[in-house]
């Protein structure tokens, strides 16, 4: 999730380097520090030293894949605080985040704010750190360059291996039967949308990313990256690298995704219950079927042995 865009959205503007080192001096203070390869600070209790220790070594070879995937070169350093209550997660920013929000990325301050306030959040806080680590790496590897948050959001879910689960697909699918289908540029604005708006425009992304990966290569992602940050428009970015514009992009990919997940509307659960309920009915009807075939075909024989009995009883 990228803080940079909800600043923005908030016409907050980016922290002044003042306040931001004061508001953060006292945390320096009060919390241990690991740095794991020369970049990655990470600033946490002393009781959770064993997890940071853990957390490490479970992002440790995805994370080298990932700047394989940038061939990031660069040795700036990252910190990446561990928060262990809501309150305190919040307490580090004094406009809030989006209450749907685990983790959050200040691009400008190279800096992580993770929450892990419960088992679930434990669980998942490997693949969270990953995510937000993209869209740090992409703010290194393109500064000052105003990534559109589908591109952001897709490329940070498709390396930390965040798969397309059931409940999003039927997300996309919902909003292809309700033709409120977002474009890719609406979904700028994704960091102020509700949570299950947010979610379909996660899943949405991501879909946008599986298709362009798809059709193109992870050199012509970064090619379009580059051409952005050298001040070309989408349009131009996308001609000049598939030689075809953004428009047809899109046309693709609404095609892409109807044909793909269009059924999944069928696994909401009311249409399940009606889809469950007309399944058995045709299951009852074929079995009263079939039951009074058997019937009739053993009529025959039931007359032929009738006859037989009378003959020999003669």
């Amino acid at each position: 999730m990228i803080k940079n865009k909800l600043l923005s959205f908030l016409k907050i503007g980016i922290f002044p380097a003042l306040f931001f080192v004061l508001c953060y001096s006292n945390i320096y203070a009060k919390k241990a520090q690991f740095v794991y390869d020369k970049k990655y600070n990470f600033l946490y209790e002393d009781s959770d030293s064993l997890l940071v220790k853990n957390l490490i070594e479970k992002i440790r070879k995805p994370l080298s894949e990932i700047e394989n995937f940038f061939d990031l070169r660069t040795q700036a350093v990252t910190n990446i605080y561990l928060t262990r209550s809501e309150s305190e997660f919040q307490s580090y920013a004094q406009t809030g985040f989006p209450e749907w929000s685990q983790a959050v990325a200040l691009l400008q301050q190279k800096t992580i704010i993770l929450r892990i306030a419960n088992g679930d959040e434990l669980n998942r806080v490997p693949q969270v750190l990953l995510h937000e680590l993209v869209h740090i790496i992409l703010g290194i590897k393109f500064p000052d360059l105003d990534i559109p948050t589908w591109i952001h959001e897709g490329i940070a879910q498709k390396l930390s291996n965040e798969s397309l689960n059931m409940d999003e697909q039927v997300l996309i699918a919902n909003a292809l039967f309700s033709d409120r289908l977002y474009a890719l540029a609406d979904l700028d604005s994704m960091l102020s949308f509700s949570s299950v708006k947010a979610r379909t425009g996660y899943a949405l992304s991501r879909s946008a990313i599986d298709f362009f990966l798809d059709r193109y290569t992870k050199k012509d992602l970064l090619d379009i990256l580059s051409q952005l940050h050298r001040k070309k428009s989408m349009d131009q970015a996308f001609s000049e690298v598939t030689g075809r514009d953004f428009v047809d992009f899109q046309v693709g990919w609404f095609a892409y995704i109807d044909e793909k997940y269009k059924w999944m509307i069928l696994l909401n659960t009311s249409n399940l219950i009606w889809l469950i309920f007309i399944i058995l009915i045709v299951l009852a009807y074929i079995r009263v079927k079939l039951k009074n075939k058997k019937t009739i075909r053993s009529w025959p024989e039931q007359g032929i042995d009738d006859i037989d009995k009378q003959v020999n009883h003669f």
